[in-house]
C-alpha cells in the first residue's frame, strides 16, 4: 500500500463522532438564535398554557432538556428529529386538552414510561 492508501484506512469516517458535531452546531444555532437576556426556567411551575405559549425556539429548548430527561442511559445517542418533531406535537395536543396542567406532568403521561414496556 501507498502512504495515501494507509493514511485513508488508518483514519476512518466516525459517523458518530460528527453528528455529534453537527447536533452541537444546531444547538449553537438555537442559542445563538435567544436572546442575549439569560434565563432560567424552572419547568416544575410552567402549566401545559404556559408552555404552549412559549415562542417556537423556547418550546424547542424545554423539549431538548425533556428528550434529555427521559432518554435512559442505554439508549442509543441520536437525536431523531422527525420523532422529536411527533412527540412535541403529541405533547402540545395533550397541552391543548389539559391546559392547566404541569408540563412534567404532561411530559410523563406523553413520554414517560411508567407501563416499564418500553414504549
Amino acid at each position: 500500500m501507498n502512504k495515501a492508501s494507509v493514511a485513508f484506512h488508518a483514519a476512518p469516517f466516525k459517523w458518530e463522532e460528527s453528528m455529534k458535531l453537527a447536533y452541537a452546531a444546531v444547538a449553537a444555532a438555537l442559542l445563538a438564535a435567544s436572546p442575549v437576556k439569560a434565563q432560567v426556567v424552572d419547568l416544575s411551575t410552567i402549566t401545559c398554557a404556559d408552555f404552549s405559549a412559549r415562542p417556537a425556539d423556547q418550546m424547542a429548548n424545554i423539549m431538548f432538556w425533556l428528550e434529555g430527561y427521559y432518554t435512559e442511559d442505554d439508549d442509543p445517542t441520536t437525536i431523531d428529529f422527525a420523532e422529536f418533531k411527533s412527540t412535541l406535537e403529541k405533547l402540545l395536543v395533550y397541552c391543548s386538552n389539559n391546559p392547566t396542567v404541569g408540563v412534567l406532568t404532561a411530559a410523563d403521561e406523553v413520554m414517560g414510561n411508567s407501563d416499564g414496556d418500553g414504549n
